[in-house]
């Protein structure tokens, strides 16, 4: 994997993802959090990030919620933006079993960041969430000062 990453063409980076997305469950660890760092915090572009973070790292909290949120919860607070938004998209996939009230903590906390990638995450997040608990993300709405883009994202499919 690393061998593939270190690649200086952005095809290798694809092929890197690709692959971890193939990975069987057996293949996860708990402790896979710093390679994951290493690969959503090096040669980072909203693509590859999503890539991961919307498969890989989905299915890794899943398997090991305990050691994923501990992981989380540090680069919650870090200032590589690309980690931050991971943590507010690994949910996407989750339907009606997102953790609200942590992603509520994740919005209230990076909303004041001005960053593109991480406004787009909180309305992408938000707009997903809509889907299967509108009255949640009402509720988040009328709640946090969401503006822009974040806010056009997040009422895309809510009936106004």
């Amino acid at each position: 994997m690393r061998k593939l990453w270190q690649g200086e063409e952005r095809e290798f980076q694809y092929v890197a993802i690709d692959w971890l997305n193939s990975w069987p469950k057996k293949w996860l660890h708990a402790t896979d959090g710093r390679e994951l760092e290493h690969l959503i915090g090096t040669k980072s572009w909203w693509d590859s990030v999503d890539a991961i973070a919307t498969n890989y790292l989905h299915k890794w909290e899943l398997q090991f919620p305990q050691e994923a949120r501990a992981v989380f919860e540090q680069w919650r607070y870090t200032e590589n933006i690309w980690l931050q938004r991971s943590c507010l998209i690994y949910q996407l996939k989750r339907k009606n079993e997102v953790d609200t009230a942590y992603l509520e903590s994740l919005i209230a906390q990076l909303l004041p960041q001005k960053e593109f990638f991480i406004q787009k995450a909180i309305g992408w997040s938000l707009r997903q969430l809509s889907k299967y608990e509108p009255e949640t993300v009402r509720y988040i709405l009328e709640t946090y000062p969401i503006k822009g883009l974040a806010l056009r994202e997040a009422k895309k499919y809510l009936a106004v």
